[in-house]
């Protein structure tokens, strides 16, 4: 029976990987969030959380917690802050 927790997973989420190394987002990889879900299953503790369909967030959720200029370029005068976030061989990677 669920409870309270609720869970938010979907497959797609595990296809999200980076394509260069990046020792600030080491964790950012598929197997961070697909070997968390296996163990919820083994431990039977899938079953026991209210499931959250998964969905994109939108700029309001995403403004919580980052900075406009960051997320949202576009819509900011000032670049100075801004750094790239591609590696400088990212075009290799392509």
């Amino acid at each position: 029976m669920a409870s309270g927790t609720a869970l938010i997973y979907d497959e797609e989420m595990t296809s999200h990987k980076l394509l260069w190394n990046d020792p600030i987002c080491d964790i950012e990889v598929p197997e961070r969030l697909s070997s968390s879900y296996e163990q919820l299953e083994r431990y039977h503790l899938v079953e026991r959380c209210v499931r959250v369909p998964a969905r994109e967030a939108s700029e309001e959720e995403i403004l919580l917690v980052h900075r406009s200029e960051i997320c949202f370029p576009h819509l900011s005068d000032s670049f100075s802050e801004i750094t790239d976030p591609l590696p400088p061989d990212h075009k290799n990677l392509i």
